[in-house]
């Protein structure tokens, strides 16, 4: 239903829907994906969403949602929020919503969009939506502000909201959602970031989500200018197939973000972590084209290799 989680930007997780299909490369190390063909793989949401391919599971595209008087619709509501929220004392608590899923799939009902929007609009707290279907999220959200239909969300377990008419979307919508996209390399971000900024130019607070990071990645001014009400989550790949990022993509992004004023959240290393520079079983020499720079990574695991980078961990959030 929903969880304390151990994802580091968030204080939970909300998981109403269920089912995806892979998008780009970054697909690959997915724990969703890994997790809704193993050991939930008999689970009313995620039950026949993977198909076995070269022995792993694998996204087959079909969507899923609970059913419509599920207890789980009400949980947002319900939930009086994380005891220490990551914004600080008496903030709103943040819910990563659908991270077993993609809300925003080209095959997902609208009807089931509308309920779990609804399920956050109706609650005190902040959704945060990740996708990698910008496009397909930007024509929704611009949609629900030009139609008004938010005002007429019917709910699978509460049922109509109480907005008044003269409430309005950027009174009650926008406040309640920050919008993000994934984008593992440059060309990710290329083709996602216009939509993602078009929900920016909207008044949303925005996130980009650079994890697992497999090649450099330039922000562009269109992005930076945001500031504060933008943040960028980077870090690199844990799990069963990781590979080895190159330091210098973080610390450029960091820099970036630094000088512009954007919240930038170092979440892990993941499997790989900077090593000494000698050959040994287990490392690898990775670099970064543009500077020339090389260094060598060590396969150390997930909780050796930690979160610090350059001797210090970054956990910064938007401004709300």
């Amino acid at each position: 239903m929903s969880n304390a989680t151990s994802i580091e930007w968030t204080d939970a997780t909300w998981n109403p829907i269920g089912g995806c299909s892979i998008k780009s490369p970054g697909c690959k190390p997915c724990y969703a994906m890994q997790l809704a063909g193993t050991r939930l793989h008999k689970h009313p949401l995620y039950a026949g969403t993977t198909t076995r391919e070269k022995g792993r599971p694998v996204f087959n595209g079909l969507m899923t949602a609970a059913a419509d008087g599920h207890d789980v619709w009400g949980w947002p509501v319900r939930w009086r929020g994380a005891k220490a929220p990551k914004l600080g004392p008496n903030m709103p608590s943040l819910i990563f919503v659908g991270d077993m899923a993609d809300l925003f799939h080209e095959n997902r009902p609208q009807a089931a969009i509308d309920w779990t929007m609804a399920g956050i609009l109706y609650s005190r707290h902040i959704g945060q939506l990740l996708t990698k279907r910008a496009e397909e999220m930007a024509d929704y959200l611009v949609e629900l502000r030009r139609g008004g239909r938010w005002h007429e969300f019917t709910h699978p377990l509460l049922g109509k909201p109480n907005f008044a008419p003269e409430t309005t979307f950027e009174a009650v919508v926008r406040p309640r959602l920050w919008l993000g996209v994934s984008a593992e390399r440059q060309p990710e971000f290329d083709e996602r970031w216009p939509y993602l900024w078009r929900l920016a130019e909207m008044g949303f607070t925005i996130f980009l989500s650079y994890e697992a990071a497999m090649g450099p990645l330039h922000l562009p001014d269109t992005f930076l200018s945001f500031g504060k009400r933008a943040q960028v989550i980077a870090g690199g790949v844990s799990g069963p197939w990781p590979w080895a990022p190159n330091p210098d993509w973080f610390r450029h992004i960091r820099d970036q973000c630094a000088a512009a004023g954007v919240p930038f959240f170092f979440k892990q290393w993941g499997e790989w972590a900077p090593a000494p520079h000698k050959r040994t079983v287990g490392r690898q020499l990775v670099g970064l084209g543009d500077t020339g720079r090389t260094v060598w990574m060590e396969r150390v695991g997930k909780k050796a290799a930690g979160a610090q980078l350059d001797g210090r961990e970054h956990r910064e959030f938007p401004s709300t």
